[in-house]
């Protein structure tokens, strides 16, 4: 059976439709794992942030004098407590015994 023209054609194509839709294929597969990698690094920056910021604030801490429980916080640095609100929700108490405190961003 001799190819004519329209049927090579035709062959063409249907190789190209269907190179294309495995390539689409690999591509979204490719996609939701750069996503889940993605995700995954930000979690480790995040963790990674929070141990800097609990060492930065043993730091801190230990550069007040002995036995103080207060040390001085550079301008521009960010607290992280917790605060709750009071049940009659007129007030927010704020809980510093566990503060994390981040560096200023040119530190």
């Amino acid at each position: 059976m001799e190819m004519t023209r329209e049927r090579k054609i035709l062959l063409a194509s249907m190789v190209l439709a269907v190179t294309g839709w495995v390539t689409a294929a690999v591509l979204m597969t490719n996609v939701g794992t750069y996503k889940l990698q993605a995700e995954r690094s930000e979690s480790n920056a995040t963790n990674w942030k929070r141990q800097a910021g609990k060492a930065y604030t043993e730091f801190l801490k230990s550069s007040s004098a002995p036995g103080s429980a207060t040390f001085l916080i550079p301008v521009g640095a960010s607290i992280q407590c917790n605060t709750n609100a009071s049940p009659d929700n007129s007030k927010a108490i704020i809980d510093c015994n566990n503060a994390i405190i981040y560096p200023p961003k040119e530190f």
